[in-house]
This record gives C-alpha cells, structure tokens and sequence, in this order.
C-alpha cells in the first residue's frame, strides 16, 4: 500500500486543531462529561495510532465524533482509512473537513489536498445519470447499498454492479468496470413495467363418484350393512401445517428486516443532519447534540433489529425449502365399501 510521507504531519495539525476548538467552545456548548469522555477517546486514538495499530485507533476516533462532533477528527478518521486501505472513506472524511473548515490553515489545506489527490489516483470516480430522474420511489443500489444520485461515487478499481428501480418501471441492472484513476459516467434509462394481467383459472371439476357393481354375493351375507373405510398410502414427511407456520414466520420476519432496516437508514440520515446543524450553528447546540444522540442510539438499536431479522429470514427461508421438498402434499382419498342382500357397492370418494 501507497503511503503519504506527510500523514503524520496531518495528524499532528488535526491535534492543535482540535485543542483549540476545544478551549473556545463555550461552557453550556458541551455537557462536561461529554467532552472529558471525548477527549479521553481522542488521546487513545492517539496512542494507538503512533503505535500503528490503525484499526483500534480509528474505533477511538469514531467515539470522540459521536460524542463531539468536531471537523479535524475527521482527518484523523481519514488518516487510519487511509493506512487500512479504504480510500473512498478517506478522500470523503478528508473532503468533509475541507467543507466544514473552510477556516482551516493553508498549510494544513494544502497537505490534505495533495492527500487527496494521491488517493484518487488509487480509485475510479463514477457518476451515474438516470432518465427519468423524477420516476416516484427511484432507488440507485451500488453492489446493494443504496446510493445518493447526482453525486461522483469514488470506487475502488474492479468489477461493480449498478441496478435502479422505481415505482412503475423494470429494474435496470448494469455491470462496470471501474479503473484507477479514471472517471466513467453511467446513463440509465428506466422503461415503464407492462401492465399486470389476470391469471387465467381453470375451470374446477367436482368430484367424481365411480359405482363398481360386483357379481351377486351369496344370500350367506348378513342382512345389515358392513362399512370397511381405508384411506390411501400413509404419508411420509412432516404435515403441511408445518411448512405453512414455518413460511409465515419467514414473511414475517423477512418484512421485519426490511422495515427495521429502512428505518435505521433514515435515523443514521437524520443524525447526520443534525451534526450538520451543529456545524452551521443554526440551533442550540446542546439541545441538538442530545439529539443527535438519541438519533444515533436509536440508529444503532434499528440496525441491531435489522440484522436480528435477516437472521431469522435466512434461517427460515432455508427451513421452508427443506419443508416444501420433504412435505407431502397429496390430498386424501377415502374408500368406502358397502354390503347390502342386494350385493356390494364399492365408492370412492376425494380429489384426484
């Protein structure tokens, strides 16, 4: 892996930084255990990173962000993703300190910039333009996430699948081919869905009564009618009762997933809004920090739910499949015989 020889440089300016947005930051800005908490985690991220330990001391970067979202912890962000070989996450932590600190230092600027354009040159850029753009419920999924439109995706080199969907209209699925250093534009056109038609139903035929007359019997058989029912082969496997409560909890749990998931989304989108609003100072700062505090934990208890869920749709949809092969489904057939003085009649009686 490609590595900056001026990274620490960066790392080190973020500190200064950091401390000096810190002194100003006004006393009922910020609770106090907050800042003592986040500071904490901070100085750990620190110390593992002059370790290089990367992986541990981005998880302590992260810490500090959710509890004081501040721009220059994001170049440290951006500096471990970098070591760990995730450029797309560091060109855009680095991108968002650039527009969040448009204050910054020169010096500091221009070493992230130059940062910037050594990791470009490791990635593909992808812009993807769809027709048309207004189409109700269109969603854009990059190798399955959900994606933003209008906005340069920065992609690592390889093979990438693009599909898009919206209300009405067939998926468009596309396969990329993304290259290092290059920006490709994807143009996708959705067509509108035929329309759905009836499914024909076959006419149902009602049961059919088949009389067998045998040969007289002898006058020896009793006067009173004998009734000998049997029922066809015996069935092997689990009943279909099984299969059908095993199948409902799998639609069940699978719409769980989705919806736990789609929530999670728009709360992890909310909270991003709201470190937003604290950046531009547009609001109290403390009632939107306890806000965006409580977007965050109930984002992170959605996504817990969500992946509780598609465990369970996983597992279901795997036991229903083993259920449906081994489940008989064959109707039953009676059989009934009767013996009258005037000789025996066989009927048979079922769907067939």
């Amino acid at each position: 892996m490609q590595r900056s020889w001026f990274a620490p440089l960066v790392l080190l300016g973020a500190l200064s930084v950091g401390r000096g947005a810190a002194a100003q930051t006004p006393p009922g800005g910020l609770p106090a255990a907050d800042r003592a908490e986040a500071r904490r985690h901070f100085q750990l991220g620190v110390a593992e990173y002059t370790r290089g330990h990367w992986a541990p001391a981005l998880a302590e970067f992260q810490s500090a962000y959710r509890l004081a979202p501040h721009p220059s912890v994001r170049v440290n962000m951006a500096n471990c993703y970098a070591h760990l070989d995730l450029p797309t996450e560091a060109i855009f932590h680095f991108e968002q300190f650039l527009t969040e600190s448009p204050t910054a230092p020169d010096a500091q600027i221009t070493l992230i910039e130059t940062q910037i354009g050594q990791l470009r040159a490791r990635v593909g850029e992808l812009q993807i333009t769809m027709e048309p753009g207004d189409a109700m419920g269109l969603v854009v999924t990059l190798d399955g996430q959900v994606i933003p439109i209008g906005r340069p995706a920065h992609l690592m080199p390889g093979h990438h699948v693009v599909e898009a969907l919206g209300d009405g209209y067939t998926t468009v699925r596309r396969e990329v081919e993304i290259v290092a250093g290059h920006a490709q534009v994807l143009s996708l056109t959705l067509e509108r869905a035929a329309p759905a038609h009836r499914p024909v139903v076959a006419a149902v035929t009602p049961p059919v009564f088949a009389t067998v007359t045998p040969p007289v019997v002898p006058p020896t058989t009793p006067p009173n009618a004998m009734n000998d029912p049997h029922t066809d082969a015996p069935r092997r496997g689990p009943p279909p009762a099984v299969f059908y409560a095993v199948a409902g909890v799998t639609s069940a749990a699978a719409i769980g997933w989705i919806t736990a998931g789609a929530l999670a989304i728009s709360a992890n989108s909310d909270f991003d809004a709201t470190v937003d609003e604290i950046h531009r100072g547009v609001n109290n700062n403390t009632a939107l920090r306890a806000r965006g505090r409580d977007e965050a934990a109930r984002a992170s208890q959605l996504a817990t739910w969500s992946d509780v869920a598609m465990g369970v749709t996983l597992v279901g949809a795997v036991t229903s499949a083993v259920l449906f092969l081994k489940t008989d489904f064959r109707p039953r057939v009676a059989v009934g015989a009767t013996a009258s003085s005037g000789g025996v009649t066989l009927t048979l009686r079922g769907n067939f």
